[in-house]
């Protein structure tokens, strides 16, 4: 069983890699060759394909092997990630497009699988965008900070008080909006810690309106969800 789960996870990885969502069965053995695994070749080899559909995983298609659903497919090939190591440089491997200088769309949702099972990949990410400084973090950005409540709460609060300060900033400095719902996932990060540095940012920017709609969009989900004290 563990074999076959591993085998469902590499084949996921590679079809991610090869943006696939499908793929003949005859070449299912190609695909997981392109990983130079001998388990995965010794056990196609010497099993039949539909054995792998015991898990209720794929599709019992006749001529080709598909995923129940998209998402099934995403989780699998974030945890095949997680489990080579080094999750970070495998995504810049294999995720990104140097030519268009951005993540393929095709891992989106993968990359969030990988970011809540392995938090310190958001922390390499996020460094990465603030260093280029580029017009295609503003989705990005949005794509890699968690909302996971119980993964939020694993990271300390040192880096939960850089994160919160760093993508404020960087949206302020860009003259981004942070929008209803990327701001609730935002405050989040919040701790109290950031108190002065908001104060400061609101001092700063009384005549900036995105700072201001910036600023105002954060401390409403602050205040409703109790998380600025009395003092503040």
């Amino acid at each position: 069983a563990e074999i076959k789960y591993t085998l469902l996870r590499m084949l996921a990885l590679c079809m991610n890699i090869y943006g696939k969502t499908e793929i003949a069965k005859d070449d299912v053995v190609t695909f997981l060759d392109s990983v130079k695994s001998n388990i995965a070749i010794s056990y196609i080899s010497k099993a039949n394909i539909e054995d792998l559909y015991d898990r209720a995983l794929l599709i019992p298609n006749e001529n080709s092997v598909q995923f129940f659903n998209t998402e099934i497919q995403e989780f699998l090939a974030s945890k095949e990630v997680i489990h080579l190591g080094k999750a970070s440089q495998i995504l810049f491997d294999v995720a990104y497009d140097s030519n268009l200088n951005e993540f393929k769309p095709f891992w989106k949702n993968t990359i969030k699988f990988i970011i809540e099972q392995e938090i310190s990949v958001q922390s390499d990410l996020i460094d990465f965008m603030l260093r280029r400084f580029s017009s295609l973090d503003y989705s990005l950005l949005q794509l890699v900070l968690c909302d996971n409540t119980w993964t939020i709460n694993s990271i300390s609060g040192n880096t939960k008080d850089a994160t919160f300060k760093s993508i404020l900033k960087y949206y302020c400095d860009n003259q981004w909006l942070l929008g209803y719902y990327f701001a609730e996932k935002l405050r989040l990060y919040y701790t109290s810690s950031n108190s002065t540095f908001l104060e400061k940012l609101w001092n700063d920017g009384k005549k900036d309106k995105i700072i201001l709609s910036n600023l105002l969009a954060i401390i409403h989900f602050l205040i409703l969800n109790k998380k600025l004290d009395e003092e503040n």
